[in-house]
């Protein structure tokens, strides 16, 4: 037996159908996360290079711990949990 590439399992749930009446909807969702997605990491990349800026002319000590990585990693996972959220909630 073949499986889909679709088939995910337990977690098909997560899985949106775009159908006629809620396509509008979700490509207007979707192309809000992208915007988002764009925006979040042109603030990462700025908050990067003012960190970097400020480390070279030692004005600001360095970030202790790995808080500034973190938030960094996790920065771009809000607007897409958001995203799948109202995805799920608009289906």
């Amino acid at each position: 037996m073949i499986k889909s590439p679709y088939n995910f399992g337990k977690y098909n749930v997560l899985i949106i159908r775009i159908k006629p009446e809620n396509a509008s909807r979700q490509y207007t969702l979707a192309t809000q996360l992208l915007r988002v997605m764009k925006l979040v990491i042109v603030i990462e990349f700025i908050l990067i290079t003012m960190v970097t800026f400020f480390l070279a002319t030692n004005k600001i000590q360095p970030p202790g711990g790995a808080w500034f990585t973190l938030t960094l990693a996790a920065l771009p996972l809000l607007p897409v949990i958001y995203y799948l959220w109202r995805a799920w909630k608009l289906r």
